[in-house]
């Protein structure tokens, strides 16, 4: 039988492949990732912040009709 490509002819030859990437290990750095995060989320916290504040808004008016509604039944 011939030898396999990794042998190339030599008996006692190993072949060499990439060590596996331990998994524990971050692909990037702690700040790359907030970074990202940030990109990712301010967005969404500007769109929440806004909505809560128009929220907001609408409760105070409607706490104020509830309030004078009930207070001219009375």
């Amino acid at each position: 039988m011939p030898p396999g490509p990794c042998a190339a002819g030599r008996p006692n030859a190993v072949a060499v492949t990439p060590r596996p990437r331990d998994p524990r290990e971050s692909l990037v750095t702690p700040a790359e990732l907030a970074a990202r995060m940030a990109e990712v989320l301010d967005p969404v916290a500007a769109d929440a912040a806004e909505e809560a504040a128009q929220l907001e808004a609408a409760h105070t008016i409607l706490s104020d009709v509830l309030y004078n509604t009930a207070k001219e039944s009375s």
